[in-house]
């Protein structure tokens, strides 16, 4: 390739916006800061546990669009900690990752109960 590579990092601490340019592509990525949502996260566990049916998991579109971001990144972590039986769907790109939730483990039904 005959042109300059040329790369800008810039961080915005008021948006969290980063811009990439790299031949003369630029891509805006705007991020929320996530913070634990006690609400948020006994919602979903309390959904979790009164669902009918375990065969049919609980995913990303069961809940409104404008807190996607915000679900997924709690389900993530709930995830993490074992709190549910599921896993994560990754997608390509900034947005939020689709999640499939089949039941609360042991460890989450404990954990429901310390929180409710």
């Amino acid at each position: 390739m005959g042109g300059s590579k040329i790369r800008c990092i810039r961080s915005l601490s008021a948006g969290c916006e980063k811009v990439f340019y790299e031949f003369g592509f630029i891509e805006k990525m705007r991020r929320k800061i996530m913070k634990r949502d006690w609400d948020m996260i006994r919602d979903i566990m309390v959904r979790c546990k009164e669902k009918p049916d375990v065969g049919e998991p609980l995913q990303l579109g069961n809940w409104p669009e404008n807190i996607h971001p915000e679900i997924s990144y709690h389900v993530k972590m709930l995830l993490d900690k074992d709190y549910l039986e599921g896993k994560m769907e990754k997608t390509i790109g900034p947005g939020p990752d689709n999640f499939f939730i089949y039941q609360l483990t042991w460890e989450g039904h404990d954990y429901l109960d310390f929180i409710s």
